[in-house]
């Protein structure tokens, strides 16, 4: 149970990360403009 716990962190982590790089990287070009 632990280790799929784990995994679940992991992937939910990922996700995240994966929208927050999306969002600075549409962010970026209105910040240098």
């Amino acid at each position: 149970m632990e280790g799929n716990a784990t995994a679940g962190l992991l992937r939910e982590t990922a996700a995240i990360g994966n929208v927050a790089q999306a969002v600075i990287f549409l962010a970026t070009p209105n910040v240098l403009a």
